[in-house]
């Protein structure tokens, strides 16, 4: 029992303190030995990170992201299991982060609406759902009116950032508006799905 929860704590600090490149190194070698996971390769790219699953690649801004859920499909499974998009909707995905859940969207929605307020995460984003000639992209914070606000941002997860609680002390500045501003400029004054992932 002991020795568990030392190792535990040996997995959080590295975790925590690794730097990317190796953290890319050990993930990359834990998926090629376990058996119930896909082989993902993770190499650096101008400033990014490039995850590649067979044919496919996934522009992240750091190997701590959650790669091994979009190429196994996550965003279809979960929400496949209780309610899905049907052909011709209207979609809106707010806080899009690098696009898991645009490009699921996008293969059946009529548009998607992607919208995340981080530069980086929102490159990465671009890159991942320029395929989709039915996804729009903003790079914008959704928020209870327009103005600028400061995005703290996390420095070693980039799912991390917030405008209310700091992990740490850098931060940009962002654009934000009301949700109803960002679609009815967009004309996605009309969704028929919204999903909602906002650290805040």
């Amino acid at each position: 029992m002991k020795f568990k929860k030392i190792l535990q704590k040996l997995k959080q600090k590295f975790r925590e303190n690794a730097p990317n490149w190796l953290f890319a190194i050990v993930q990359m070698v834990y998926w090629a030995l376990h058996p119930k996971y896909p082989f993902i390769k993770i190499f650096p790219a101008r400033g990014y990170w490039v995850a590649q699953y067979k044919r496919e690649r996934l522009y992240v801004p750091s190997p701590r992201t959650a790669i091994l859920g979009h190429f196994l499909g996550s965003y279809e499974r979960v929400y496949g299991r209780y309610f899905w998009i049907e052909r011709d909707e209207i979609v809106l995905d707010v806080g899009a982060y690098i696009g898991s859940f645009s490009i699921a969207a996008a293969r059946k929605a009529k548009k998607v609406l992607a919208i995340e307020p981080n530069p980086k995460n929102y490159t990465c984003l671009q890159a991942n759902v320029s395929k989709f000639a039915n996804v729009q992209t903003v790079r914008k914070g959704v928020w209870n009116s327009k103005k600028k606000l400061k995005l703290y941002l996390d420095p070693r997860y980039p799912i991390a950032h917030s405008v209310v609680i700091p992990p740490g002390d850098k931060f940009i500045e962002i654009e934000v508006d009301t949700l109803d501003n960002i679609a009815s400029e967009l004309g996605f004054d009309k969704p028929d799905f919204i999903k909602i992932n906002i650290e805040g």
